[in-house]
Order: structure tokens, then sequence, then C-alpha cells
């Protein structure tokens, strides 16, 4: 399996790929609008990368629900902007809404997913889906309703989205999913407050991370997979990991990783 890292959107990008290459097999770039993703530019974001193995991920406020063409235009300039730059491989989220109905939720997003996949193909990209936190896309029927309708779309499993929704449900996306995760986010979560982004460092938590990656490699062992940790928690709060600290986690994290899982 090969191991990447997802930047910071509050550090500087510049800085967050050169660590990222400094340690990891492949990065993993949020589009946050306003953040350095979309100030620096692309032609300094192309220099950055290089050759470096890197991936895309839309930004989550790109709101399908509704079939909007104002958030379908947002999200098809997100991906140009990815295209550009040399990104080909993109992760985008399903988009729920409390006041419709599951059917009218993938019938929209259906309808969304259709002009990113038409895009993705004509460029030549891989596009992603992700499992989310809210209903109906933290169950597999929903997500597996994308999946079959588009071929060419492959999946994105959200590990820490799916043990915020209940701590074992990670199983069921690996053994009723109508596609195997060609990538994972890996990052930990507390069901009982839907926290989630955090770092296996609880008690049992390496063992935990371990756990459900041996489980998750039986099913694809050349999934790719991104640390996507920002938080930890404080007095029953979640609050950020400052800089130098999230770092030091993510080495720990990624040498542990690489010891028990990579074959050499």
């Amino acid at each position: 399996m090969r191991f990447g890292y997802m930047p910071s959107a509050s550090e500087n990008l510049l800085c967050e790929i050169e660590f990222a290459k400094e340690n990891f097999d492949f990065v993993e770039v949020t589009y946050v609008p306003g953040a350095d993703v979309a100030r620096i530019g692309r032609r300094a974001l192309e220099a950055a990368l290089s050759d470096f193995p890197s991936k895309g991920h839309l930004h989550w406020k790109c709101d399908f629900s509704k079939a909007s063409p104002f958030h379908i235009q947002n999200a098809l300039e997100q991906l140009s902007f990815f295209s550009s730059v040399g990104i080909k491989e993109v992760t985008v989220h399903p988009s729920s809404n409390k006041s419709l109905f599951s059917c009218a939720l993938i019938r929209n997003n259906t309808l969304a997913f259709s002009r990113l996949c038409d895009f993705s193909d004509s460029s030549q990209m891989s596009l992603y889906v992700e499992n989310t936190f809210s209903f109906p896309f933290n169950k597999p029927p929903a997500l597996n309703s994308l999946l079959h309708h588009f071929p060419n779309l492959k999946f994105t499993f959200d590990i820490g989205h799916s043990l915020a929704d209940y701590s074992e449900n990670y199983s069921s996306f690996l053994h009723f999913g109508v596609k195997k995760p060609s990538h994972i986010h890996l990052h930990d979560a507390i069901p009982s407050l839907g926290f989630d982004h955090l770092p296996f460092t609880h008690a049992r938590g390496r063992d935990k991370m371990l756990d459900i990656m041996r489980y998750a490699k039986k099913f694809n062992p050349r999934a790719t997979v991104s640390l996507e940790i920002f938080y930890e928690m404080k007095n029953g709060k979640r609050v950020p990991i400052e800089e130098k600290r999230r770092k030091n986690i993510l080495l720990k994290h990624l040498k542990t990783l690489r010891s028990n899982l990579c074959s050499r």
C-alpha cells in the first residue's frame, strides 16, 4: 500500500507539499476556496508538485443535493483546475439534505455526478466518490447506486466517516459495496459525539488502526491511503492540532502503517 499526506488548509500549501515529498508516497490536495490552493495559481502549484504523485479532493461545500447548476459549475471549475496542474485522480463527496427524502437525494446527486463524470472522462481523469457522515451516503445502498450508475466512477472509502456513524460500520462498506475501495481516507472518530478527523492516539488507538487497515487491505491490497488527521480531543471538545504536533503524530502513524502493512 502507498500512504499519502493530506495538507492542512490553514498552513502554507507549498511548505505542506515539501513535507509530503520528504515523508510520504503522494500528496492529496483539497480545493478550499480562498485558501492557498486557490491563491497560489496553477503554475506555482504545478511547479511545486513537479513529478511527485498527487491526488485532488473537491471542497465538501459543493452541494449536489438539489442538482444546483451553480454548485455543479463550481465543482467542474475545481476539477478543471486540478486537471490543469496535472492532478488526474480526484475525490468528490455526494451531498445530503435533511429537507429531502433519500430517493430525491440519490436522483439529484446522480444528475450532478453525470456532469462531473462526463468531464472527468473527457479529461482522462479518474473520479472517486466518498462515503459521507450524513444519511443516505453513510450507508452502502445509496453509495452503491452512484457506483453502479457510473462504470468509471471509483470508490474512496473514508474510514473515519464510517466510524463516526457507528464504530463497526466500516465492515459493511467493504462487504456490501459494489466496488472495492481504490483509495482510503484514514482517521479516527468518536461515534457518540460524531467527531472525526482524529488521530488514533487514545487507548488501543494503534491496535484499532492496524486492525481496521489489515481488514481493509484484504479487499484491495493496492489501495492508496491518505492520512486525514486535523483535530484532537481536549476537555471533551474537538480542537485543531498545532502544526508541529500534528506532523509528529502523522509521522508516527506512517511509521506504524509501513512497518506493519508493507512488504519489504
